[in-house]
């Protein structure tokens, strides 16, 4: 049997991190990898021989079991779960300059070791995440007497393994040219495959598959996905198959490594079926397990971003306005803000230098306003530009401006020189207490404790697609590119203007819906969008207090490709968000996410029809007296490419929703207000009371004692630059909250 293996004819020089280069053409991101691609025909790696050691490694619940078996010329591993062969006998070897690794070998030991630990992650879908493997450890030898270790980690949920080379060894450095890692697959799948970064997920057949990872495969029996975790500074995979056999190959060039050096984690997670995959995916962080250090990197703040359109210095000062009106923690600079302007031409032009700014932007008039509204600055570069230019000086110069992070743009996340390049930037940009986010080609592989300041990336058919971007492909983001982390999907949340992109197939609520279930600790939002676009406070309201980073989520329920219900956790706050296809449904969704015998506020942000968003506010206990909650979950309507938020806020002591129901709510009008609020409710008569207004990030702003006469007062309320706010009602028996929105 033979395979086609892919050869990538792609060469990028290795920069050191302080020179500059001459390099003046590279490898465009929106390139089709297998495009420039050489396809041979080579046999795939068999063996025939008998093994002469064989060890098996059951997972700690003994649910899940390795058997690796090892012979003079070959490594073979096998894995079963629930005594059902999941990967049958496939082999592992790599490919050096002296020829195969797996070569007249011997084993000199090997060791097994239980780990039970919490990680704690600096931010993330979870604030924890458990740790229980049994690691093996094979020491061997082969016929040149070289010395690497095959490391297993096996867990219920499925096994990684990684090559380490020692220092003491018959050479120093080492170069691996080909990874030669098979998944034999013991019944047929379906392959989601992605042939090239932002293509989307088509289902196939494995049987000449070619494919990027995450790979996610789906049987009657069991749902899998093959992975790589821990890549800093080696070439990334990809896969191509052969019947029921996959394997894997480099998709960039390597480089050589000094010893000591291990390759990343390659691994396998299996489940029974893909929800259970998405509930499970937090081996990847696991494998990850390097130690961390909260108080070093404390400076790291996640949050939402505003990117600014209009290269110009009033453009960037509206739209600071804007995120500071909408609370919005960063507003961006995307392509064009320096060197020759704006154009692809012109970014992968050389002499467009990163450190001249275009004479439409007043940096430092721009920069030193943020500071002033709080709102921190991002600067998009390009890889000719980080390739191109002295990197440290290009550092000295962003710190000096007070610059908050940095967008990489078509960098290459292929090579191993170009990955390293990536997180030498990032490693730099940790130094100077900056933020990073890596756009186009590039996916993360689970570093977040090592490297807690690249905070996201792309590498998926992002929301800027507006034409083909249906609910079809949404629902299959969080089975696909999500299992490998945070996920920068720019979401272009439209508006009704004129000017707006209109090509967008989903729904407002959709949009708000994706801004929840995409993890991304710098949460893109209203991606093409100007300040002037948005003129109902309503329709952004959720923007203006969106959570990024949680302590706790669920995946409620949800069907891949078809729809989505997402929940998760923020201090007292459970976000539960829905998306749907292009067919309409009705669902229930399971609560168990929520405490028994608790009663909620519920605030709904939903579809009112094509051109707005509706929002209403009651109780659990209301949804389940009107049949809205059963037993079975909350029940949701879903119109084709339509989705919805639901956030529910537990409400105090059991006392809450008797008081709920029988204390009127106090009347706010008009909302939106200009200058003056009316605030009437007659139980509130002759009495003092407290009324405070708080920006959506709790600073109080406005706090007086007022005396309710025949039932009504009014409060001054044009100090308040437009937007949204919390006004707090508090009286003797009584505590009551409200949005208020301001509109001058």
């Amino acid at each position: 049997m033979r395979i086609k293996v892919i050869f990538i004819l792609v060469w990028i020089s290795h920069i050191t991190f302080s020179h500059t280069s001459d390099l003046t053409s590279f490898r465009s991101d929106s390139v089709d990898i297998y495009n420039a691609a050489e396809v041979v025909d080579v046999p795939l790696f068999k063996t025939k021989e008998g093994p002469f050691f064989t060890k098996s490694v059951q997972s700690p619940s003994e649910t899940l079991n390795l058997q690796v078996m090892v012979s003079s010329n070959s490594i073979t591993y096998e894995i079963n779960k629930e005594n059902k062969t999941v990967i049958a006998p496939s082999l592992l070897d790599l490919t050096l300059g002296s020829g195969n690794l797996c070569t007249g070998l011997t084993i000199e030991k090997n060791q097994t070791e239980n780990i039970h630990e919490n990680l704690v992650l600096p931010y993330g879908e979870q604030k924890t995440v458990l740790n229980n493997y049994k690691e093996f450890v094979l020491t061997l030898k082969n016929k040149y007497s070289l010395r690497f270790e095959l490391i297993f980690r096996v867990y219920d949920e499925g096994v990684g393994f990684r090559y380490r080379f020692p220092e003491d060894n018959t050479v120093t450095t080492i170069r691996i040219t080909k990874e030669n890692t098979q998944f034999h697959l013991n019944q047929p799948y379906t392959a989601w495959k992605e042939t090239y970064n932002e293509r989307g997920y088509t289902p196939s057949s494995t049987d000449g598959l070619r494919s990027l990872i995450p790979l996610t495969l789906t049987s009657d029996q069991f749902a899998l996905v093959i992975n790589e975790a821990g890549n800093d500074n080696y070439a990334r995979i990809t896969l191509t198959g052969n019947g029921q056999i996959i394997q894997t190959h480099l998709a960039g060039t390597t480089q050589t490594h000094q010893l000591p050096f291990q390759t990343p984690w390659r691994y396998i997670q299996i489940a029974e079926d893909t929800q259970k995959l998405v509930r499970d995916k937090y081996l990847l962080y696991g494998l990850n397990n390097t130690p961390y250090n909260s108080q070093e990197w404390e400076w790291v703040k996640p949050g939402t971003v505003f990117r600014c359109v209009t290269l110009t210095t009033e453009g960037a000062l509206e739209a600071i306005d804007f995120c500071s009106a909408l609370n919005i923690d960063y507003m961006m600079f995307d392509a064009g803000w320096y060197g020759l302007g704006y154009g692809k031409n012109n970014e992968d032009n050389p002499a467009s230098n990163p450190m001249k700014v275009i004479d439409d932007i007043d940096m430092p008039t721009v920069v030193n306003y943020a500071k002033e509204k709080n709102i921190g600055i991002i600067l998009y570069i390009n890889k000719v530009a980080w390739y191109n230019y002295d990197n440290r000086a290009m550092f000295d110069l962003y710190e000096s401006w007070g610059i908050k992070g940095l967008k990489l743009g078509f960098m290459d996340g292929y090579s191993s020189y170009g990955i390293k390049k990536i997180y030498d930037i990032v490693k730099e940009a940790g130094k100077r207490r900056m933020i990073v986010n890596v756009h186009d080609n590039f996916r993360p592989t689970g570093l977040v404790r090592k490297y807690p300041n690249l905070m996201t990336a792309e590498g998926v058919r992002g929301n800027e697609y507006t034409s083909t971007h249906s609910g079809n492909h949404t629902t299959l983001i969080p089975y696909t590119r999500m299992l490998t982390g945070a996920t920068d999907y720019t979401i272009c949340f439209k508006e009704s203007e004129e000017n707006y992109p209109s090509k967008l197939k989903t729904s407002k609520g959709h949009q708000l819906a994706l801004s929840v279930i995409n993890y991304s600790p710098l949460q893109h939002i209203m991606w093409y969008g100007r300040p002037s676009n948005y003129k109902v406070p309503l329709e952004t309201e959720l923007f203006s207090f969106l959570p990024t980073v949680w302590e706790q989520s669920v995946l409620a329920k949800g069907e891949m490709g078809n729809f989505v219900s997402y929940a998760r956790k923020k201090d007292d706050q459970w976000f539960l968000a829905t998306i749907n296809n292009e067919t309409s449904r009705v669902v229930r969704i399971p609560l168990s996410f929520l405490e028994q015998n608790s009663d909620y506020e519920v605030t709904f942000y939903r579809d009112k029809d094509s051109a707005t968003i509706e929002k209403t506010v009651t109780t659990l206990e209301n949804l389940k007296n009107d049949g809205t909650i059963t037993p079975e979950g909350l029940q949701v309507a879903l119109a084709p490419n339509s989705g919805e938020v639901a956030i529910f806020r537990e409400l105090e002591g059991t006392t809450g929703i008797e008081e709920d129901t029988k204390t009127p709510k106090t009347l706010l009008f008009p909302n939106p207000a200009n200058n003056y609020i009316t605030l009437q409710a007659t139980h509130l008569s002759g009495q003092n009371v407290l009324v405070r207004i708080f920006s959506c990030k709790g600073q109080a702003l406005i706090s007086k004692h007022l005396n309710w006469r025949k039932g009504k007062t009014t409060l001054n309320v044009s100090s308040l630059p437009e937007g949204c706010y919390l006004l707090s009602i508090e009286s003797k028996n009584s505590k009551e909250t409200h949005w208020l929105y301001i509109s001058h």
